[in-house]
């Protein structure tokens, strides 16, 4: 990735004067008599001050210069705050002078997925996953290492893809899901398996049904792959047969394709809809249908909503609250063994507070404060010791956590 060289800082500097020579010159008044030795030695006195002022002005100046360029080689986040600050609790403000975080790129970023299977670095280094990412429409997927926020390699995708619809990255991070231009012959819609390594493909899922794909997920597993369509409904497919599983009918193009954390259960949701159809991932059985299906898919086998509601799965019917989430907390991701569990608190329209919390006990593990308007949409990542975030301007940051 490319980032542009900021522009070199500038900062006022006042002329300094330089003293005037006393000697004679070419069309100026008669010579005045020589300055007696004790007005010489005052005037080398002043010099002498004039020149150390100068020089410590210069130095201060040169060090707000470099202190200017060294602001502005990485995005700054303001994090300063004091105990008056509005909104933000005094047991937070300690945590705002132990931020870390890792800047991503710069420029307006997609998220494509999370591959947590992957080996991101060296052989025997602690895996992080790769992140997926891309710039809105590109043909390039970059894919960076989830732990260091290093960019391990970008892969271009072929001319036959269709750009408009974001790929998916499968758990291990070998193959993109793509939507491919429909057969002309056929007028078969088409998806492809494409590796991040080498320009091929494992194979092409074919069908009808597949004409007007606009979304693609893959299940933590890797072995189903979930893909919405404009025509109003979104479709199961298993990996390993080829074959259809299921197709769940809605109103227009799905808005999400939401496996549980656990990869048991699929949840599409569509607009307007008056209930959501959960759905087997074994065998793309219907389950139940959700009357209120809005919220977040969590553990153990709950989907939980805004509220304080929860409802347990697959009955639908209401259930307490986990202990992770007490306090208002609203969920921001799990780690990969599900042990782990990134929350958002309550603490007002000006910060973002997160909290990583013991999935079993709720015990929090540790707090995290930024300003809102430069953190948002917070993730854990499959380490659990980091989070990604939006930067607010469409970069990504990567934060650890701890």
């Amino acid at each position: 990735m490319q980032v542009s060289p900021l522009p070199r800082a500038s900062l006022p500097c006042s002329p300094v004067p330089s003293p005037s020579s006393g000697g004679p010159r070419s069309g100026s008044a008669p010579s005045r008599p020589a300055p007696s030795r004790p007005a010489r030695l005052a005037l080398a006195l002043l010099l002498t001050g004039l020149g150390a002022g100068w020089q410590q002005g210069a130095a201060q100046t040169a060090n707000l210069q470099t202190a200017n360029l060294q602001a502005l080689a990485v995005p700054a986040l303001p994090v300063a705050a004091s105990p008056a600050s509005p909104g933000l609790p005094t047991s937070l403000l300690s945590s705002l002078s132990s931020l870390n975080l890792i800047p991503i790129g710069s420029e307006r970023l997609e998220v494509l997925g999370v591959a947590p299977d992957a080996q991101a670095g060296a052989p025997g280094a602690p895996g992080g996953g790769l992140l997926a990412v891309r710039g809105a429409g590109s043909n390039a997927v970059q894919l960076y290492d989830a732990v260091s926020g290093q960019l391990r390699r970008t892969v271009r995708l072929p001319p036959e893809v269709l750009v408009n619809v974001p790929p998916a990255i499968s758990p291990d991070g070998r193959w993109l899901a793509v939507a491919i231009q429909t057969d002309a012959a056929t007028g078969e819609g088409r998806i492809g398996l494409l590796s991040t390594t080498d320009p091929v493909y494992r194979f092409f899922l074919k069908s009808a049904g597949l004409s007007g794909t606009t979304a693609l997920a893959f299940s933590p597993d890797g072995t189903r792959l979930a893909a919405g369509n404009r025509n109003g409904y979104a479709q199961l497919w298993n990996l390993d047969t080829r074959e259809r599983l299921s197709t769940v009918k809605g109103q227009g193009p799905p808005l999400s394709l939401e496996f549980s954390p656990d990869g048991k259960l699929f949840l599409p949701r569509f607009p307007g809809q008056k209930g959501s159809t959960l759905v087997s991932v074994s065998n793309g059985q219907p389950l139940a249908v959700l009357v209120d299906g809005a919220g977040t898919l969590a553990v153990p086998g709950l989907l939980v909503g805004a509220g304080g509601r929860a409802l347990a799965l697959p009955s639908g019917t209401p259930t307490p609250l986990p202990a992770y989430l007490a306090g208002g907390a609203v969920l921001a991701g799990f780690d990969r063994s599900r042990s782990r569990a990134l929350v958002q608190l309550p603490v007002g329209p000006e910060w973002l507070a997160l909290e990583l919390r013991d999935v079993l006990t709720g015990r929090a593990l540790g707090q995290w404060v930024l300003p809102a308007a430069f953190a948002t949409a917070p993730r854990l990542l499959p380490s659990g010791q980091h989070a990604l975030i939006g930067d607010g301007a469409g970069g990504l940051r990567l934060l650890t956590l701890r």
